[in-house]
């Protein structure tokens, strides 16, 4: 097995097979090679800790899936003609030799603007915030600490449309910080994390997962009593 197909194996065993990070068989990831050609990307209805060298990938051109992004005309389509576009142009770009009807990830678009490894997953933690009323803002504080934060996604749906979207806000943020965001907040989706290497997508996956969660904890154990509770807690102290 070649380099990049075996850390897209592994990385996606790992984080397949944790029930914390992952939701079902969503979630996608996907590794491209030393020189940015090809992309390594997991295969559209298949879960993540199922992944093999034989099965549950697909191999692309990049820059077929980057030219995806650069024609307007898609942009106009309606839902079901840009999504029947998409999938044929992303279809178009495989370069291996698997079955025509095992699809790349809807989301291969915006893997292809990304660095060289990108995870896509749904983690409860996060999701508490990305789907939560005020969980953009409750996410700039609890990382308001770092020198490039994570980049907030507004929700706009998947596959094309989200692609889009990334790539405005990513140029955005690069051309406010210097350099593109690693950890992105989907809303009402989940979590993004792209790295040079799997070692560091993961670690950075393992520090927004953690970070989330402990302070879900932290709110849970200072949350107030319920009404109930502490008028009885007030008769019982004579209050």
């Amino acid at each position: 097995m070649n380099k990049p197909l075996a850390e897209l194996v592994k990385i996606s065993k790992v984080v397949g097979k944790d029930d914390s990070l992952v939701l079902g068989e969503f979630g996608n990831t996907s590794m491209k090679t030393a020189d940015g050609r090809y992309m390594y990307i997991k295969a559209s209805g298949t879960a993540l800790k199922d992944m093999s060298e034989r099965l549950g990938w697909r191999r692309l051109k990049v820059e077929p899936v980057l030219t995806i992004l650069k024609d307007k005309s898609i942009a106009v389509m309606s839902g079901d003609k840009r999504e029947k576009k998409v999938t044929d142009a992303l279809l178009f770009a495989c370069d291996d030799d698997a079955r025509p009807d095992i699809k790349p990830s809807i989301e291969s678009c915006f893997h292809s603007l990304l660095d060289r490894c990108v995870i896509h997953l749904h983690p409860a933690a996060v999701l508490a915030y990305a789907c939560a009323k005020n969980g953009q803002a409750e996410l700039k504080k609890l990382f308001k600490d770092e020198k490039f934060p994570p980049m907030w996604v507004p929700y706009v749906g998947l596959g094309y449309m989200l692609a889009k979207k990334i790539e405005k806000l990513a140029a955005n943020y690069k051309k406010k910080r210097g350099k593109g965001p690693a950890v992105m907040f989907l809303q009402n989706h989940g979590l993004l994390v792209t790295a040079k290497s799997p070692n560091i997508a993961l670690r950075l996956v393992r520090k927004v997962v953690n970070t989330c969660d402990s302070n879900l904890r932290r709110r849970q154990k200072t949350k107030p009593a319920p009404r109930v509770f502490r008028r009885k807690a007030e008769q019982r102290d004579g209050i």
